[in-house]
């Protein structure tokens, strides 16, 4: 056994060092238990509104305790059902408002529980509202049908034009169908509302205020002389087969713009990016109104060299002249240009014509593409 050293202080007091003999430190104490756990509480109170016949789908939601938590529920109307995991799911039968008597267990051990009571109120229908929000437009001399749609309420559903007047040539039947062929009078835009109203009692009402826009038909423009007057936007064309008895030799499109000088244009193809592509490797070019190219493009590669087509060493310079294949920027045949238009800015607007054919010459049937500009008057 070793011995304790000691020692005598000046008062006479007997001193016990610490670190020389003895026994061995104190031992730490244990660590204090955790606390408990939060108490539980069931955090919903109501339910998002059901609709009869509808597929349904919410969810029960509780705080504190230990997860995950165990759910039971009485007095879930008929056609709904709770699961295990607090899921209310299934199509409600009746209309009407319901109190559920939740009850949620936790994991821990004693395990917590919390009860509640959670309303749902299930409507007999959503409410009624009218959907479409744009109208295709129409073109003078062409069959024209459009279709309004609207949800919710008690179908069946009658429609009334509730303000403005319909170009000339198109009727408005109570399913919502707008039909018939319009006259060369109805060219413009006009502004029109129209209502639906359901079968239910009472009956509910809803309205959508739309444009409807009636050009010129694009018809066979195929020389400077017979462009089609376009503007901003997208327009659908085709060019027909190659045995048209109209053409003497393949079809291709003239369209007529105008811009502001010094304004830039954008002209670009959509076909081979069409779902379902169309056949049509478009061509564009920019032209005056004697036929020449302009050359104040900016073309994102140097048409016809070939072999090979070289790659425009300046692509933001409106320095080439106005014709376009391919814009190898979309990984396909169809073709842009961006149009720097001539003149000072502040002058009178310009007129110009883009020219839209097939690169192979051999238009052929269902050669379908989309035009799009950007920039003009």
């Amino acid at each position: 056994m070793r011995s304790r050293a000691l020692a005598v202080s000046s008062l006479g007091v007997l001193l016990l060092f610490p670190g020389c003999g003895g026994g061995g430190s104190n031992p730490a104490p244990p660590p204090p238990p955790p606390p408990p756990p939060p108490a539980l509480l069931l955090a919903t109170s109501s339910l998002p509104n059901a609709v009869v016949a509808q597929i349904y789908l919410a969810s029960l939601v509780a705080s504190g305790g230990t997860p995950p938590y165990s759910w039971t529920a009485t007095g879930t109307p008929q056609g709904l059902t709770v699961d295990a995991l607090g899921n209310i799911m299934g199509r409600a039968v009746a209309s009407g408002s319901a109190s559920l008597n939740v009850q949620v267990k936790d994991s821990g051990s004693p395990a917590q529980t919390a009860k509640g009571t959670v309303s749902l109120t299930i409507e007999a229908s959503l409410p009624l509202a009218a959907q479409t929000s744009v109208l295709p437009k129409a073109a003078v001399g062409r069959v024209y049908n459009a279709g309004l749609a609207a949800i919710g309420g008690t179908p069946p559903y009658a429609w009334t034009l509730g303000s403005g007047t319909l170009p000339a040539g198109l009727t408005l039947d109570s399913r919502g169908l707008i039909s018939g062929t319009p006259l060369v009078t109805a060219v413009g835009t006009v502004s029109l509302s129209f209502v639906v109203t359901d079968s239910g009692s009472p009956a509910q009402t809803s309205s959508a205020s739309l444009n409807l826009i009636v050009t010129q038909p694009l018809g066979r423009n195929d020389s400077i002389a017979t462009a089609t007057l376009i503007t901003n936007g997208t327009s659908n064309a085709s060019i027909s087969p190659y045995s048209d008895p109209s053409s003497t030799g393949p079809d291709s499109d003239y369209y007529k713009l105008t811009a502001n000088p010094a304004a830039t244009v954008n002209v670009e193809i959509f076909a081979a990016r069409l779902f379902p592509p169309s056949p049509l490797d478009s061509v564009i070019e920019i032209l005056d109104g004697t036929g020449k190219r302009f050359t104040t493009c900016k073309d994102p590669i140097q048409a016809f060299l070939v072999p090979p087509a070289v790659i425009d060493p300046n692509p933001n310079d409106f320095n080439d002249t106005c014709i376009n294949d391919d814009d190898p920027n979309t990984n396909t045949t169809d073709s842009s240009l961006g149009f720097q238009v001539p003149g000072t800015s502040g002058g009178p607007p310009v007129t110009f014509y883009v020219h839209v054919f097939d690169w192979r010459g051999d238009a052929r049937p269902d050669m379908l593409y989309q035009i799009q500009i950007s920039g003009a008057n």
